[in-house]
């Protein structure tokens, strides 16, 4: 892997001093918040604007607002530092193994996931699972999990995809509902009105 030309690598105290200016649209809070003085963040994020040769705020008496280019680049900028943090906090809990994070459907990892996790880490003691509920698909290049469990075609942008198995989806409902409307058969629900509809694919 080739190295990043350190000329583009902001030292981190400068980073940090423009995310939280960033998110609190304030150099005041963001001094409080870093325990630094209000002219030595003024100064980092002075000196990140001249390197990137672009205004990222707008100052305009006691207010500073973000350009629009500072929004988006506080957005990479805040991301890369999540998962920097990821990273740290990963190695700190398991300084033997890796972390897996893992994006799963509620009921899939409650009911078939979660009972097998015990034998995986029996048998792979070294690896740490973080396991986060997704509802919908995502871009692993903005996440930061390593993969997914989730249904729908084979068609994921930037993903290996392997198939797990077969999924049968069947009607089901009260034994009052099935009485009030005299349901008998699946194609009984066709009278029935439609309240709602959701549809999760990808």
């Amino acid at each position: 892997m080739p190295a990043v030309p350190r000329r583009f690598l902001p030292p981190m105290s400068v980073l940090a001093a423009f995310e939280s200016a960033a998110r609190l649209r304030s150099f005041t809070m963001a001094a409080d918040e870093l325990h630094l003085t209000q002219s030595a963040v003024s100064r980092q994020i002075r000196s990140l604007e001249d390197m990137l040769g672009a205004e990222l705020f707008v100052r305009e008496r006691q207010t500073v607002q973000l350009t629009a280019a500072g929004e988006a680049y506080a957005h990479e900028i805040r991301r890369a530092l999540q998962q920097i943090a990821a990273a740290t906090l990963g190695f700190k809990a398991n300084p033997q193994g890796g972390t897996l994070n893992l994006a799963i459907l509620p009921t899939f990892g409650t009911r078939w996931l979660a009972p097998r996790l015990p034998r995986f880490q029996t048998a792979h003691p070294g690896i740490t699972i973080n396991l986060s509920t997704r509802l919908a698909p995502f871009d692993f290049g903005i996440d930061t999990l390593d993969a997914a469990i989730h249904f729908g075609p084979a068609k994921w942008p930037g993903a290996k995809l392997e198939f797990l198995l077969n999924e049968t989806v069947v009607p089901a409902c009260s034994p009052g509902f099935k009485s009030r409307y005299k349901l008998r058969r699946p194609s009984d629900l066709l009278r029935i009105q439609l309240i709602t509809r959701g549809l999760l694919a990808v």
